[in-house]
């Protein structure tokens, strides 16, 4: 895997852990507006690079994908299209953190359950662990295979 790889992968991990603190900080934020705004500002900037890391392994992926097929002049065997399955993990990431941040107003007002906001935090969490294993495989493949080209010819 190229440095380019690990550096992104790595702020993927990053951010997950930034999620994580925030989320440790979550039951601190019932005690009052100042462990609330923590909680928050926490949560949003960690959801903010998620989001951002998440992106960039996409778009990397998309253009490594393309780059190679050019390189073969045909797809090879092997050949990476955009794996479904890490699109799909990635957008389901990306989904279930947006939809984290739009039901979690009506934490609050006392119109939705603590425990739903729990139920959908684990959630996306899962999602993105699994996005982040499942992109750095892709991402290692991706090399490989551009390894294997430039060996070729």
């Amino acid at each position: 895997m190229n440095r380019w790889s690990k550096i992104v992968l790595g702020i993927g991990v990053g951010a997950t852990c930034g999620w994580v603190v925030g989320g440790l900080l979550g039951p601190a934020a019932a005690r009052g507006p100042a462990s609330l705004a923590l909680h928050t500002l926490v949560t949003y900037a960690a959801s903010l690079v998620w989001l951002l890391a998440d992106v960039w392994i996409l778009v990397f992926l998309a253009g490594s994908a393309r780059a190679l097929r050019r390189a073969a002049g045909t797809a090879p065997p092997g050949a990476p299209a955009a794996s479904r399955r890490v699109v799909a993990l990635g957008a389901g990431a990306a989904a279930a953190v947006v939809a984290q941040f739009a039901v979690s107003g009506a934490l609050f007002p006392d119109r939705m359950d603590v425990r739903l906001h729990l139920a959908l935090a684990l959630f996306a969490l899962l999602l993105q662990l699994a996005f982040l294993v499942a992109g750095g495989r892709e991402l290692a493949r991706h090399h490989r295979l551009q390894r294997a080209l430039e060996a070729a010819g």
